[in-house]
C-alpha cells in the first residue's frame, strides 16, 4: 500500500516523523536512506517545528543528559552518548548552541604538533559529531584567543571563527591597542581562511567567550579599551561583517575588563541582555531585551529576584520555551549548585532536583535537528 503513494508524498508523511523514527527508517530501504540524509531533506526537516529540549552538563567527566522542555519537565531525561572526539578534549568549553548543534573547544589543552587545538561540532539528538582543528597562538601573554561558532539558518552551515586579539598591556592589565585577526571555517568548505576586512575597532576586546546565535548573526559581550566600558560585537554569518551595538547608559559602564556584570542570553528569537544589581541586599538580575533586532530598543522585561533568606540565585542560564528562566541557586542546605526555574510573575522557585559542582554546570536549551547526519 505504501509503495501506491507517490514519492513526494512520502517525503511530506517523513517531514512529519520525529527524528528518532527517522533514524530507524534509514534502514527500511536504501531509497529512504539515502533521501532522509540527503542535504534537501535535512533542510527541509529543519524548518519544521522542532522540540525544545534541554542540555545539562554536571562536570567535566563527560556527563550530559538532555530534557524534554515539556509539561512533563524536568522528569523526561535521557543521558547522553558523548562521542570520542569530545572526550579526548581535556577541559572542554562549550562556546555556542546553534540549530541544535553544540561547539566544544579545550582553551586550556594542550595544542599538537602542528600547533593546532581542536573544536567539536556536536549533535546530540543524532550522536554525530565532527571534530576541526584551530590553530592556537602560543604567546598567551600577548593574545586573548575567542572560538566564535555559529550555524545561519539561510545556508544552515556550521561556521568557525578563530579570533585572536593581540594586545599590548599597561599597568594594571588595561589595554590601549590592539590587532584583530580572524579566520573563518566554514563546514562545506571544509577550509580555513582569513577575514582582513570589517574588522572591530583596535579598542574593542570580546569579554566574554560564550556567544549568543540569532538568525545570522553572532552576538558576544565586548569591552572598549577607550572608552572603558561594555559593548556589543555582532558578526553576520552571511556578509561576514563585524558590527558594534551600543548599550543604553543604564547597561554600559564598566571600569575594568573581564569585571561586566552583564550576560548574554537568548529569549524568544530576541538578544536578551541581563545585569548584575548590587545595591540590594540580595542578588538580583535586570532582564533586557533588544526589540526587533534594533539596538536602540532594549526595554526591561523584568527583575529576577530571590525573596527567601536561605537562597541565592547566583546565575541565569537561560530560558525555557515557556519564557521562565533557569537559574542556578545555591541554599544553606547543600554544597552543590541547582538547576532551579523561575516564575518572573510569582517569583516562586521551582527546584528539579538537578545539582552539580559550581565550575562544570551548564545548562542550554537547544531544538533537536538532523543537522550533521550526513557527516
Amino acid at each position: 500500500m505504501w509503495d501506491n503513494i507517490p514519492c513526494e508524498i512520502q517525503e511530506e508523511i517523513l517531514k512529519r516523523l520525529p527524528i528518532k523514527s527517522l533514524l530507524h527508517f534509514r534502514f527500511v530501504s536504501k531509497a529512504w536512506k539515502s533521501l532522509i540524509e540527503s542535504s534537501a531533506f535535512i533542510a527541509d526537516y529543519q524548518h519544521t517545528e522542532l522540540q525544545q529540549r534541554i542540555l545539562v552538563r554536571y562536570d567535566f567527566k563527560h556527563k550530559y543528559v538532555s530534557i524534554a522542555d515539556d509539561d512533563t519537565f524536568p522528569h523526561q531525561k535521557v543521558s547522553l552518548k558523548v562521542p570520542v572526539s569530545v572526550k579526548l578534549l581535556k577541559k572542554p568549553e562549550i562556546v555556542g548552541c546553534s540549530e541544535g548543534l553544540f561547539c566544544l573547544y579545550d582553551y586550556f589543552g594542550t595544542p599538537s604538533d602542528r600547533g593546532t587545538k581542536t573544536a567539536v561540532i556536536w549533535n546530540p539528538t543524532i550522536g554525530n559529531s565532527v571534530a576541526v582543528d584551530v590553530s592556537d597562538v602560543l604567546d598567551r601573554m600577548r593574545y586573548i584567543t575567542t572560538v566564535g561558532f555559529g550555524v545561519c539558518l539561510q545556508t544552515l552551515d556550521p561556521m568557525l571563527l578563530n579570533i585572536s586579539t593581540e594586545y599590548i598591556p599597561e599597568e594594571n592589565n588595561t589595554f590601549t591597542d590592539t590587532t584583530w585577526r580572524v579566520e573563518i571555517f566554514r563546514l562545506s568548505s571544509g577550509a580555513w581562511r582569513s577575514l582582513s576586512i570589517n574588522l572591530p575597532r583596535r579598542a574593542v576586546v570580546i569579554e566574554k567567550d560564550y556567544a549568543q546565535l540569532i538568525d545570522r548573526f553572532i552576538y558576544w559581550l565586548a569591552f572598549d579599551t577607550f572608552s572603558r566600558s561594555s559593548l556589543i560585537i555582532s558578526f553576520d554569518m552571511i556578509s561576514e561583517e563585524f558590527t558594534e551595538i551600543r548599550l543604553p547608559a543604564n547597561l554600559a559602564p564598566t571600569l575594568d575588563l573581564y569585571s561586566s556584570d552583564l550576560y548574554l542570553h537568548k529569549f524568544n528569537g530576541s538578544l536578551v541582555v541581563l545585569k548584575d544589581i548590587y545595591d540590594v541586599d540580595v542578588p538580583e538580575y535586570g532582564v533586557w531585551m533588544m526589540e526587533n533586532g534594533d539596538p536602540k530598543s532594549f526595554i526591561k522585561l523584568y527583575t529576577i529576584k530571590d525573596n527567601k533568606p536561605d537562597v541565592t540565585i547566583l546565575s541565569v542560564f537561560g530560558y525555557r520555551k515557556s519564557g521562565e528562566p533557569l537559574v542556578k541557586v545555591r541554599t544553606n542546605e547543600k554544597e552543590d549548585y541547582e538547576l532551579s526555574v523561575y516564575d518572573p510573575k510569582s517569583e516562586h522557585i521551582d527546584y528539579t532536583g538537578i545539582s552539580a559542582k559550581a565550575s562544570s554546570f551548564f545548562v542550554s536549551a537547544y531544538t533537536e535537528t538532523l543537522l550533521l547526519l550526513d557527516h
